[in-house]
């Protein structure tokens, strides 16, 4: 979590909100993994800061996997 809000620093970006789901089974085994630890998190970050931290988790061996969704403002 540390590394993760020290990335999102670097990409000019905050966290929101955070959440820790917990350790949980995962449906199938990913590589050697059949536990993995989930973590929620509601960020505001500009546009190009989400391309790179894309970039970053996709090349993270630590990161098995993760969901990046943009939030409708409703204003």
């Amino acid at each position: 979590m540390e590394t993760f809000e020290k990335t999102l620093k670097l990409f000019k970006g905050e966290i929101k909100e955070s959440k820790e789901w917990g350790v949980k089974e995962l449906a199938y085994k990913i590589g050697k993994s059949e536990t993995g630890l989930f973590l929620f998190f509601e960020l505001e970050l500009d546009p190009k800061g989400v391309k790179a931290l894309d970039d970053k988790l996709r090349n993270d061996p630590d990161v098995i996997r993760y969901l990046l969704i943009r939030k409708e403002d409703k204003g």
